[in-house]
C-alpha cells in the first residue's frame, strides 16, 4: 500500500484554527490601523474635525475610537438584519476599504509628482527620477 505524499496530505489537511484566526485578526488590525491613520491625517489637515488628530502617548485614540464605533455599528446592523457576517458584511466592506486605500495612495503619489513639477527644484527632479527609475529593480 502506498503512502500519501506530503503534498497530498497538506492540501487535504484541515486548516489550523489558531493560524487562520491569527491571520484574520492581523488583517483586521492592519486595516483598522490604516483607516485610523488616514482619519488622523485628514483631521490634522482640518478636512475632518480637528479632534481626530489628537494623540495620547503617540496613539491616535480619537480616530481609532471613531473607527471602532463605525465597525461596531456595522456589525450590529449586520447581525440585526440576519445577514451572513462574511459574505454580506466583511467581504464588501474590505473590498471597498482596500480600493479606497489604494486610491488614496495613488492620489498621494500623484500629488508628490505635482509638487516636484510645481517647485521646479533640480534636486527634486533627481530625487523623483531616482524613485521612478530604480537601478536595483
Amino acid at each position: 500500500m502506498s503512502r500519501p505524499s506530503p503534498v497530498d496530505s497538506a492540501v487535504t489537511a484541515p486548516a489550523d484554527p489558531a493560524l487562520t484566526g491569527g491571520t484574520a485578526l492581523a488583517r483586521r488590525l492592519a486595516f483598522h490601523n490604516a483607516c485610523t491613520r488616514y482619519l488622523f491625517s485628514i483631521g490634522r489637515e482640518r478636512l475632518l474635525p480637528a479632534w481626530l488628530a489628537r494623540t495620547q502617548i503617540k496613539t491616535q485614540h480619537h480616530a481609532s475610537l471613531v473607527m471602532s464605533v463605525i465597525s461596531l455599528a456595522a456589525i450590529v446592523i449586520t447581525l440585526a438584519a440576519g445577514a451572513d457576517p462574511f459574505l454580506d458584511f466583511a467581504l464588501p466592506v474590505y473590498s471597498v476599504g482596500v480600493a479606497g486605500l489604494v486610491f488614496a495612495q495613488a492620489v498621494a503619489a500623484i500629488a508628490v509628482i505635482g509638487f516636484v513639477l510645481k517647485v521646479r527644484n533640480p534636486q527634486h527632479y533627481a530625487e523623483l527620477t531616482t524613485v521612478v527609475v530604480d537601478d536595483e529593480s
